[in-house]
């Protein structure tokens, strides 16, 4: 039984007679890498880290996902990166900087300009 994300994605696009030999190899190749492998290990990985970590460490790393993809699509597709999604991609990088290590970094300076 193929994957809920695949038969959906294939209905749509065959259901106006478009036929199978027509799709390009890399549309089918992006369905399929989306429906199995992709969704397989990133649920993998998440519930790993949800057994191991609390939620409240794990769930701000779920901002990575649109860096990820944004960084993936010019690399791999050589989509344009335009420059405000490069400053977008800064401003969430920084952000979860912020979130990780923000009390960290605090009372390390506040040590320093006690000491």
């Amino acid at each position: 039984m193929p994957h809920p994300v695949t038969a959906v994605d294939m209905a749509h696009q065959f259901t106006a007679g478009v036929q199978l030999d027509r799709c390009r190899k890399k549309r089918a190749g992006a369905i399929l890498f989306q429906s199995y492998p992709n969704t397989l290990v990133g649920f993998g990985i998440w519930s790993i880290l949800m057994r191991k970590y609390p939620a409240s460490t794990i769930a701000p790393f779920a901002l990575l996902v649109p860096v990820t993809g944004m960084l993936s699509a010019t690399l791999l597709l050589d989509k344009p990166m335009h420059w405000w999604k490069s400053i977008a991609g800064i401003l969430v990088l920084r952000g979860l900087g912020v979130n990780l290590f923000g009390a960290r970094a605090g009372r390390w300076l506040k040590m320093q300009l006690a000491g």
